[in-house]
Protein backbone atom coordinates (compact mmCIF):
# COMPACT_ATOMS: atom_id res chain seq x y z
CA UNK A 1 0.00 0.00 0.00
CA UNK A 2 2.87 2.39 0.75
CA UNK A 3 4.29 1.92 -2.75
CA UNK A 4 0.86 2.67 -4.27
CA UNK A 5 0.72 5.92 -2.32
CA UNK A 6 4.25 6.94 -3.36
CA UNK A 7 3.85 5.97 -7.00
CA UNK A 8 2.36 9.29 -8.25
CA UNK A 9 5.26 11.16 -6.63
CA UNK A 10 7.86 8.95 -8.33
CA UNK A 11 6.10 9.33 -11.69
CA UNK A 12 5.93 13.11 -11.36
CA UNK A 13 9.40 13.77 -9.89
CA UNK A 14 11.48 11.19 -11.68
CA UNK A 15 9.50 10.62 -14.89
CA UNK A 16 8.98 6.95 -14.16
CA UNK A 17 6.76 5.15 -16.64
CA UNK A 18 4.20 2.60 -15.52
CA UNK A 19 4.63 -0.67 -17.30
CA UNK A 20 2.16 -3.44 -17.99
CA UNK A 21 2.55 -7.07 -17.00
CA UNK A 22 2.14 -9.68 -19.73
CA UNK A 23 -1.61 -10.40 -19.81
CA UNK A 24 -2.81 -13.78 -18.59
CA UNK A 25 -5.27 -15.52 -20.91
CA UNK A 26 -7.30 -18.56 -19.90
CA UNK A 27 -6.91 -21.31 -22.56
CA UNK A 28 -4.20 -19.34 -24.38
CA UNK A 29 -1.31 -16.93 -24.11
CA UNK A 30 -0.47 -13.36 -24.99
CA UNK A 31 2.05 -12.62 -27.72
CA UNK A 32 3.33 -9.06 -27.30
CA UNK A 33 5.47 -6.79 -29.46
CA UNK A 34 8.14 -6.99 -26.71
CA UNK A 35 8.79 -9.65 -24.06
CA UNK A 36 9.92 -7.44 -21.17
CA UNK A 37 9.42 -3.86 -19.99
CA UNK A 38 6.05 -3.49 -21.65
CA UNK A 39 5.61 0.26 -22.07
CA UNK A 40 2.36 2.12 -22.81
CA UNK A 41 1.04 1.66 -26.37
CA UNK A 42 2.63 -1.79 -26.68
CA UNK A 43 0.25 -4.21 -28.39
CA UNK A 44 -0.42 -7.85 -27.50
CA UNK A 45 -2.39 -10.45 -29.42
CA UNK A 46 -3.97 -13.64 -28.09
CA UNK A 47 -2.83 -17.08 -29.22
CA UNK A 48 -5.42 -19.66 -28.18
CA UNK A 49 -4.78 -23.29 -27.29
CA UNK A 50 -5.92 -26.03 -29.67
CA UNK A 51 -9.71 -26.34 -29.65
CA UNK A 52 -10.25 -22.66 -28.75
CA UNK A 53 -10.62 -19.48 -30.77
CA UNK A 54 -10.17 -15.83 -29.86
CA UNK A 55 -13.37 -14.17 -28.71
CA UNK A 56 -14.28 -11.50 -31.29
CA UNK A 57 -13.26 -8.06 -30.02
CA UNK A 58 -11.07 -9.62 -27.32
CA UNK A 59 -8.15 -10.76 -29.45
CA UNK A 60 -5.91 -7.66 -29.24
CA UNK A 61 -5.06 -5.31 -26.37
CA UNK A 62 -2.83 -2.28 -25.82
CA UNK A 63 -0.91 -1.23 -22.72
CA UNK A 64 -2.40 1.98 -21.29
CA UNK A 65 -0.55 4.83 -19.54
CA UNK A 66 -1.85 3.63 -16.16
CA UNK A 67 -0.22 0.20 -16.53
CA UNK A 68 -3.47 -1.61 -17.31
CA UNK A 69 -4.73 -3.11 -20.59
CA UNK A 70 -7.43 -1.77 -22.92
CA UNK A 71 -9.12 -5.18 -23.26
CA UNK A 72 -9.09 -8.40 -21.24
CA UNK A 73 -8.22 -10.93 -23.95
CA UNK A 74 -10.20 -14.15 -24.06
CA UNK A 75 -10.32 -17.55 -25.78
CA UNK A 76 -13.49 -19.60 -26.10
CA UNK A 77 -14.74 -22.90 -27.46
CA UNK A 78 -16.22 -22.17 -30.90
CA UNK A 79 -19.78 -22.91 -31.87
CA UNK A 80 -20.01 -25.54 -34.57
CA UNK A 81 -22.57 -24.97 -37.33
CA UNK A 82 -23.62 -28.03 -39.30
CA UNK A 83 -25.43 -27.48 -42.60
CA UNK A 84 -28.29 -29.60 -43.95
CA UNK A 85 -28.00 -32.71 -46.05
CA UNK A 86 -28.29 -33.33 -49.76
CA UNK A 87 -30.29 -30.82 -51.75
CA UNK A 88 -31.68 -31.90 -55.11
CA UNK A 89 -34.36 -30.59 -57.46
CA UNK A 90 -37.12 -32.58 -55.79
CA UNK A 91 -36.08 -32.70 -52.12
CA UNK A 92 -33.53 -31.61 -49.65
CA UNK A 93 -32.74 -30.35 -46.20
CA UNK A 94 -31.56 -26.77 -45.86
CA UNK A 95 -31.68 -26.72 -42.05
CA UNK A 96 -28.82 -25.72 -39.78
CA UNK A 97 -27.79 -27.18 -36.45
CA UNK A 98 -25.66 -25.29 -33.95
CA UNK A 99 -23.59 -27.38 -31.55
CA UNK A 100 -22.34 -25.68 -28.39
CA UNK A 101 -19.83 -27.72 -26.40
CA UNK A 102 -19.93 -25.29 -23.46
CA UNK A 103 -23.73 -25.26 -23.09
CA UNK A 104 -24.01 -21.48 -23.07
CA UNK A 105 -27.29 -19.63 -22.97
CA UNK A 106 -29.47 -20.35 -26.04
CA UNK A 107 -29.29 -18.07 -29.05
CA UNK A 108 -32.34 -15.93 -29.74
Amino acid sequence: KIVEELEPTFVERYGLIKRCQVPKVEHGLAQCDVDKNIKPNTRCRVVCNAGYIATPGKDVTDCKEDGDWTVQMQCEVPLVVVGGGEISESSGDSSLEVIDFEERKPCK
